[in-house]
């Protein structure tokens, strides 16, 4: 019986974590309250708590779903034995763009978005943020260093700093993406930064 009961609370907990990325990437963090959270989940208001000892945690939580989700995408792009890892990470953001096309343009970036509400206000959620995009720095670098022992990238910037200035890049054209409604600013920086600038 107590298993059953930790498996229905895991499933409740994730239908919360799975409606806060949805009304949190449209609305933003503070243009969404706690009762459309449950509303939404299906759940008694009382019952939030439970789970989450306040929003702020909350926003926590959604980050690290967020980014676990997103790394289980990363993942399956390469192969380590594969050929080019930069035609590899072009294959990856194509497939992200398409899913970023394909969520709504205006709410595609919920990273980015709680990064701009949240970073100066919360402590806690300002170090999960900064967990999460050193892991996004850390893994693409992992791809950049690897081109560049084949000969495929340029050497004069370490892998890091190449991955550090595309973070840059990408979320810069998630801010503009939202103004132009299309997904075209990230095509753009996406085959500028693998196809010209990082090449050797």
């Amino acid at each position: 019986m107590a298993r059953i009961k930790r498996t229905e609370s895991d499933e409740i907990r994730g239908r919360l974590l799975e409606i806060g990325l949805k009304t949190f990437a449209s609305c933003g963090y503070h243009g969404t309250g706690i009762k459309e959270i449950v509303d939404g989940a299906g759940v008694p208001k009382g019952s939030f708590y439970n789970y989450f000892k306040s929003k702020e945690e909350f926003g926590i939580g959604v980050i690290r779903c967020h980014s676990q989700e997103f790394w289980e995408t990363w993942t399956v792009c390469f192969d380590p034995e594969g050929a080019d890892p930069l035609a590899a990470l072009l294959d990856c953001f194509d497939r992200m763009i398409t899913e970023h096309a394909e969520c709504a343009v205006h709410s595609c970036s919920i990273v980015g978005n709680l990064a701009a509400e949240l970073s100066v206000q919360s402590l806690p959620c300002q170090k999960m943020l900064l967990t999460v995009i050193d892991e996004w720095v850390a893994n693409l670098a992992a791809q950049l260093l690897r081109a560049q022992e084949q000969g495929l990238a340029r050497t004069d910037l370490s892998a890091k700093e190449l991955a550090t200035l595309f973070w840059d890049t990408w979320h810069g054209a998630l801010h503009r993406v939202k103004i132009v409604s299309s997904t075209e600013p990230l095509r753009q920086s996406v085959t500028l930064f693998l196809q010209k600038m990082i090449r050797d």
